[in-house]
């Protein structure tokens, strides 16, 4: 069996990229052969093509990168281009002749349209539900003003709130980027945050995220303009025709993923929830955490607005002061000024129990696990399947998380876990008080951690749907969802 993976470069990091990456490992260990092909977008490329990528410490798959001149990700300036094009439509087709793949599974499909190309040449297909993109064009289900989004409705919502016509900035960076190298963009922009964030008051700048958070922004609900409304309404109805008509099967990585989607048009009967395994399942699981007389809390994880850091650090500005703890703050800072200036607002703190520790090597995860009690994590996004909610359990380390989106699904309050109100500082001071004043509670907790699935098992559920949907399995128990389509 050959599977085409489309979807994040397996080696550039990233949660998906990582689980491509072991999924990749866990199929060739099974003898299965797989070719993974990402999108690469190069602003000076004349036109699109496919370039192999020969990585002699990675044997596991072949590498190719579909080179595009367009930019098909988060927030791109012309919905129609996350759609169809002609040009990378005729480079996939290509592809797919030479590669003769007997499944693609899709982990993103940009533009939406290569998931009918593949019904084009009768090839099974395959999309796994890691963010909202199809959906929402930020990726998110989070408005630009920081309220979760319910979804495009008729791309009204869309129109309204993230369009690059409503929002000037995106608009311009889209035009600069036309005429610039995207590198001189990305130094410019590099700078301009780093330089910003240091005049921007941090009390003002917290306050005015949370008060947007629970306040309907009204001053945004002016009329869309007709041509607005047509682009976003396209966009909708499209993605919706590629899933519904085109996909042979949809995999959501939690209860909540397959919720929204099915509230958003897309066919329930459809979707079928797996939960994604993870390669570290066995070994983090037997680190030994070092006794201490205080507690560490730690944030984990990319530096986005999206993920809510901002909600812990005035959640612990409240107790920091009065329980002997600490608090460290792990993640790369990127897609804004955002991390520049929770970076900054730190730094004016003055607090020394809050350690900011920046990017991390992901083979150092261990030790960092060694010295975490508990791992807060919250985000004001429906996150589908958080990956860090996975390395938390797998290395014993209870969690306090907001109760939004997958998270649910994989921390269950007071047995492994405690969830507060999502985007709510005052109840995660509440729920992180629990923890401090009876510290008795992180070992019954942790005593609640089952183990996760492991990417061997979860390898082997994806062989056994892929043989389904190829008509040549023997041996299949699945749910009733994929057995009505085969």
């Amino acid at each position: 069996m050959k599977i085409l993976f489309f979807g994040p470069h397996p080696l550039r990091g990233g949660g998906v990229a990582y689980y491509q990456q072991a999924l990749a490992k866990a199929f060739f260990e099974k003898g299965k052969e797989v070719v993974a092909l990402s999108l690469a977008t190069h602003f000076r490329a004349k036109k699109s093509y496919i370039r192999m990528e020969k990585n002699p410490n990675y044997e596991f798959a072949e590498i190719y990168e579909l080179v595009s001149n367009k930019l098909y990700y988060f927030r791109g300036i012309e919905p129609a281009l996350d759609c169809e094009s002609p040009e990378e439509e005729d480079t996939f087709r290509k592809f797919l002749r030479e590669i003769r793949p007997d499944i693609v599974h899709f982990h993103a499909s940009r533009p939406a349209s290569l998931i009918r190309i593949c019904r084009e040449f009768g090839v099974r297909t395959i999309v796994s539900l890691h963010d909202y993109w199809f959906i929402c064009n930020s990726g998110f289900l989070c408005r630009y003003d920081n309220q979760v989004c319910e979804g495009p409705d008729d791309g009204s919502n869309c129109a309204r709130f993230c369009d690059t016509y409503v929002v000037p900035y995106l608009g311009a960076k889209e035009r600069l980027r036309q005429i610039l190298p995207h590198r001189l963009i990305d130094a410019a922009k590099y700078f301009r945050d780093r330089w910003s964030s240091r005049f921007i008051g941090h009390a003002d700048y917290m306050d005015n995220l949370l008060n947007n958070s629970k306040n309907k922004n009204n001053s945004l609900l002016a009329e869309v303009k007709p041509a607005n409304l047509e682009r976003w309404s396209f966009r909708i109805n499209f993605m919706r025709e590629m899933l519904n008509q085109y996909a042979d099967f949809i995999i959501a990585v939690s209860n909540k993923t397959k919720e929204i989607f099915a509230e958003n048009g897309i066919n329930p009967h459809k979707i079928g929830v797996l939960h994604s395994g993870f390669e570290h399942a066995n070994n983090f699981f037997s680190l030994k955490k070092r006794e201490k007389d205080f507690i560490n809390f730690a944030y984990i994880g990319p530096i986005w607005r999206e993920k809510g850091l901002h909600i812990l650090l005035k959640a612990f500005q409240k107790i920091g002061k009065d329980y002997n703890c600490n608090l460290y703050v792990y993640g790369k800072i990127s897609m804004g000024n955002y991390g520049y200036i929770m970076k900054n607002i730190i730094r004016k703190m003055g607090m020394s129990k809050i350690i900011f520790k920046g990017e991390f090597n992901y083979n150092d995860l261990p030790s960092i696990y060694e010295d975490i009690d508990i791992q807060i994590i919250p985000p004001i996004i429906p996150d589908t399947s958080p990956r860090t909610v996975w390395e938390a359990l797998s290395s014993g380390t209870p969690l306090i998380a907001s109760n939004i989106g997958g998270i649910p699904d994989f921390v269950e309050d007071g047995v492994n876990g405690l969830l507060f109100e999502t985007g709510n500082p005052d109840d995660l001071v509440k729920t992180m008080k629990m923890v401090l004043d009876d510290r008795s509670l992180i070992g019954k907790l942790r005593k609640g951690i089952s183990k996760l699935k492991t990417i061997d098992q979860h390898s082997d559920e994806l062989i056994e749907i892929y043989e389904n949907l190829l008509g040549t399995s023997s041996n299949y128990q699945c749910d009733n969802t994929l057995k009505e389509m085969v």
